[in-house]
């Protein structure tokens, strides 16, 4: 099974689960390819779109996960615009996951539901999402399931 992992982090967080899940598919002989987006401008945290260097193909993979921190209560804007410029999803399975500061109501939900219904409305399969609340005292045991979560997706997509 091939693996593209596309997504944007802006302090590390993100990245650092997207790493995590890498490793725990990896590990299970999944090939993942990770795909970090890097504006071509500094980030403006009030656009709801923001251009990235490149567009990664998701075209030839089994699975794509989609990764994203929650900026403002919506998705981050280098990820949106990465869907937006991706021309289709049509019947491609596709994992979300989302890390966040504040509770999952306060963003998280509506970043996963909003990346879903855009991937959705280009013909894409959703399998499933997580997420990460990153102030936590829990923040490991989070990070534990979120990668969890995703590993039980992708067994069930088989």
């Amino acid at each position: 099974m091939k693996v593209n992992m596309v997504l944007y982090s802006h302090t590390g967080h993100t990245m650092r689960v997207g790493e995590l899940i890498s490793q725990v598919l990896h590990s299970n002989g999944i090939e993942v390819l990770i795909n970090r987006l890097e504006t071509v401008e500094r980030l403006n945290f009030q656009a709801l779109s923001v251009r990235t260097k490149e567009i990664p193909l998701i075209e030839g993979y089994d699975v794509i996960i989609l990764g994203t921190p929650v900026h403002g209560g919506r998705m981050s804007a280098p990820l949106r615009f990465f869907i937006d410029e991706t021309p289709s999803f049509e019947n491609i399975p596709f994992i979300v996951f989302a890390t966040h500061l504040f509770r999952r109501g306060w963003g998280g939900t509506q970043t996963i539901q909003s990346v879903r219904k855009l991937c959705e409305g280009k013909g894409g399969i959703f399998l499933g999402a997580a997420d990460v609340k990153w102030l936590s005292f829990f923040r490991g045991q989070e990070i534990t399931h979120a990668v969890d979560d995703v590993w039980k997706f992708l067994k069930r997509s088989k």
